[in-house]
């Protein structure tokens, strides 16, 4: 199950989107449009490849820039602020 939001999800959406993993729900977030899916399928690698742009100075998986980093982790809280 895959579920998209520009809003927090419930309390209900949450426990759906656990229900594949458990312990943690695999999340996209557009941080330009705040817009979050989560719910996606495992996959073996579990650092995103859609991070690795050169041409904005992103060249590892990782969130390389503290700014981006903190912008994630504010919408990450936004969107599942019912884990808190």
């Amino acid at each position: 199950m895959i579920i998209t939001k520009n809003e927090p999800f419930t309390t209900e959406e949450v426990a759906k989107l656990s229900e594949e993993f458990e312990v943690y729900i695999k999340t996209v977030i557009d941080i330009d449009k705040k817009i979050c899916s989560a719910g996606m399928n495992r996959h073996f690698d579990f650092n995103s490849f859609i991070n690795i742009r050169p041409r904005d100075n992103n060249t590892k998986n990782e969130i390389q820039s503290e700014n981006i980093k903190e912008v994630y982790k504010e919408l990450s809280e936004y969107f599942f602020r019912e884990l808190a």
